[in-house]
């Protein structure tokens, strides 16, 4: 119960809309060859390493990141090896990369969740900027609604994938377009960290809807993320 936003101690489809004056969760515009925007989410895990999916950085020749005051250059980044951007179908394997901006930002990180193993049944809470239930992007909505948070519930696991699924129908909330590398977060004694990174979506945003996320409690995503950026801190 309560507001999803507060989760981040400090809707996504049918969330809260989170107002943060130092919000960890990242906006990032990239712009492919063609010059076409997309816009994607990520987190802070250091003071200047970002978690993102992907698929966000796959295509681009440029990007930026947003946080709530500051604008930042992209210095460095990586991708998983074993994330493959040509993966047939809708689960992508391993769909996680990390970046580094430019300078240090004096926001909080969030830690990551390696410790203690993801369940099915177990809440998660997801955030990101992407499009709301009404299909309204960014540039549709106010500065107070651009980020918002939503609880989902995980319904699968795939160990093989890394991956965990959640699914629309048992909590009404899902991920959408612009959500793709935000974080999914677990509350365990008093802390959230990260468990998942927003990857896919199965039947779009609504009803019958399902979410797919990379698992970060995977050890070879864990390992990967740790080796980029060896000063996150693991719960």
């Amino acid at each position: 119960g309560g507001n999803a936003c507060s989760d981040l101690g400090l809707k996504v489809s049918n969330g809260d809309s989170c107002t943060f004056e130092r919000s960890p969760v990242v906006l990032i515009l990239a712009a492919d060859s063609q010059g076409n925007i997309t816009s994607c989410s990520g987190t802070l895990i250091t003071l200047d390493d970002v978690l993102t999916a992907g698929h966000c950085l796959a295509y681009m020749t440029q990007a930026i990141v947003l946080t709530d005051t500051n604008t930042y250059n992209i210095k460095a980044h990586a991708f998983h090896p074993l994330y493959s951007p040509r993966f047939p179908g809708d689960v992508v394997p391993f769909d996680i990369a990390m970046l580094t901006i430019d300078g240090v930002e004096s926001i909080p990180p969030v830690p990551l969740l390696g410790t203690d193993p993801i369940a099915v049944g177990e809440p998660i809470t997801v955030f990101g900027y992407g499009l709301n239930e009404d299909g309204h992007s960014l540039l549709e909505r106010e500065p107070d609604d651009f980020l918002r948070a939503a609880n989902m519930e995980i319904g699968a696991i795939s160990t093989e994938f890394a991956t965990f699924a959640a699914a629309f129908n048992v909590t009404g909330s899902s991920i959408c377009p612009g959500d793709s590398g935000g974080p999914a977060l677990q509350t365990v004694n008093g802390v959230s960290s990260i468990v998942g990174v927003s990857s896919f979506d199965i039947n779009g945003c609504v009803s019958d809807s399902v979410a797919g996320f990379a698992s970060v409690n995977d050890s070879r995503v864990l390992s990967f993320i740790q080796g980029y950026a060896p000063d996150v801190s693991v719960r």
